[in-house]
C-alpha cells in the first residue's frame, strides 16, 4: 500500500517520471482501496486536477486491477 501511494505521488509531482495526474490517481486509489488512510486523502487531492471522465477511467482501471489481483490470490 505504501509503495503504491508513494508511486502515485511521484506521478502527481513529476518526480523521476513524467507528471501524469491520471496515473497518479490510479496508484493512490489502489492504495486507498487497500485501506491506506493517507492515500484516501491523496485521492481527493489528485482528483482535483482531473476531469470526471479521467476519474471514471482511472477508477475503472483500479477496480479491474483490484479484482484481478484478488482472483490471483485464490
Amino acid at each position: 500500500m505504501q509503495a503504491q501511494h508513494n508511486l502515485g505521488m511521484l506521478y502527481y509531482l513529476g518526480k523521476g517520471v513524467d507528471r501524469d495526474p491520471v496515473r497518479a490517481y490510479f496508484w493512490v486509489k489502489l492504495a486507498a482501496l487497500q485501506g491506506d488512510e493517507v492515500a484516501r486523502e491523496a485521492v481527493a487531492t489528485v482528483a482535483a486536477d482531473l476531469t470526471p471522465e479521467q476519474i471514471q477511467k482511472a477508477d475503472a482501471e483500479a477496480d479491474a486491477w483490484t479484482k484481478k489481483a484478488r482472483n490471483l490470490g485464490r
